[in-house]
């Protein structure tokens, strides 16, 4: 067991949480989702000032360290069903994102932790701790990185700047085909087919942006590193709203002039490496405690 304060404290300066200030993202995107009072009930202060560190405080003592993407309704049932009282679950992301399937049904992008479930962490005294844009931009631990780590990639430097860190990474692995490329990258994620886009060439220098790399901008960097691949979660948008829709036609329209080939993973997936290879492993060897990953049943979330 270790003490909850000392574990988030830990968490805290290792990410160097406040040194970015307010998540990007997720400050705007959480309170999108929750009224005012949710915020205040279900929410530490300390989260709701910066949307990055302990979110949800349970007990003080921790005994398991579980980790996930996405808290998303299956991802929760399973924390709430195996954790003991003042367990901690992990996450990247502190609201759900339904991203959409390019083969099947589109998204509703962000989604509030449904009530039930909320009431049952509280009642059943759980932590949980979200990390988002400080764990993309780390130079030990990232998303990227993590991606990097599985695909071999060579001479890895950070790229694309955001918010006071670089959310992707460029560098060179040995040369492969478009189609031996998917191939290890369906392996890597467990995934049966992929997001894919843009021109049939030897694939030797490689950007990485995992999560959302559905910006054209991006895209446009990454063309000038001289990237023959751009492999993100998501190369275009597929959420069902008019925002979603808009990105789509815009990303689309570059892909199709591109020079570079697009190899999109999933959302969910490109997220997961670091939860499952990297921060888990921190935890464990940092502390000794017991750890476990929850992955979702579908990536393509």
């Amino acid at each position: 067991m270790i003490q909850r304060d000392i574990l988030v404290q830990f968490l805290d300066e290792y990410f160097s949480i406040e040194k970015y200030g307010p998540d990007p993202a997720m400050s705007r995107m959480v309170p999108s989702v929750y009224n005012e009072a949710d915020l205040k009930n279900y929410f530490t202060e300390y989260f709701l000032k910066l949307y990055n560190g302990l979110m949800v405080s349970g007990a003080e003592g921790v005994n398991n360290i579980f980790g996930a993407v996405f808290p998303s309704r299956e991802v929760l049932a399973e924390f709430i069903d195996k954790a003991m009282p003042g367990d901690l679950l992990f996450l990247h992301h502190p609201i759900d994102m339904e991203c959409g399937d390019p083969q099947g049904k589109s998204g509703r992008a962000f989604l509030p932790i449904d009530k039930d479930q909320l009431d049952k962490i509280k009642e059943n005294n759980l932590s949980i701790y979200s990390c988002h844009h400080p764990l993309d931009c780390h130079n030990e631990i990232s998303t990227n990185l993590a991606i990097a780590q599985k695909i071999n990639l060579i001479n890895p430097v950070p790229c694309l700047e955001l918010a006071g860190g670089f959310v992707g990474l460029s560098g060179e692995i040995s040369p492969l085909s478009v189609n031996e490329f998917a191939s290890k990258l369906k392996e890597i994620f467990s995934l049966p087919y992929l997001d894919q886009g843009g021109k049939d060439k030897i694939i030797k220098k490689v950007v990485i942006v995992a999560g959302s790399g559905d910006k054209v901008d991006f895209f446009k960097q990454a063309e000038t590193l001289g990237a023959d691949a751009y492999v993100s979660g998501e190369i275009h948008c597929h959420i069902d709203n008019e925002k979603g829709r808009t990105k789509m036609k815009e990303a689309l329209a570059y892909i199709e002039s591109s020079q570079m080939s697009f190899f999109g993973v999933s959302h969910a997936a490109s997220e997961f490496l670091v939860i499952k290879d990297q921060v888990l492993s921190l935890i464990a060897t940092k502390f000794d405690l017991p750890i476990k990953d929850i992955p979702l049943s579908n990536w393509w979330h």
